[in-house]
């Protein structure tokens, strides 16, 4: 795994990147800092942290961009 500073909507973020991730992960309190419009799923997920904590994803955030390096991905 491999951290990285970026930024979010302009916000300063960690940005953990796992190569045999599938799907990217926005901490729930990230989504509420920023005021993030989040989109409820009919089937709700769990997701393997980094750490190995699991986590109940139960919304998703829909059109993100992500600033890296001054790029946005």
């Amino acid at each position: 795994m491999v951290e990285f500073e970026g930024k979010l909507f302009n916000q300063i973020v960690a940005i953990l990147i796992d190569h045999g991730a599938t799907l990217s992960y926005i901490s729930p309190k990230i989504v509420e800092q920023l005021k993030l419009q989040a989109v409820k799923f009919r089937n709700p997920g769990l997701v393997q942290l980094a750490i190995r904590a699991n986590r109940r994803v139960l919304a998703k955030v829909n059109n993100c961009t992500l600033e890296l390096a001054g790029q946005s991905i």
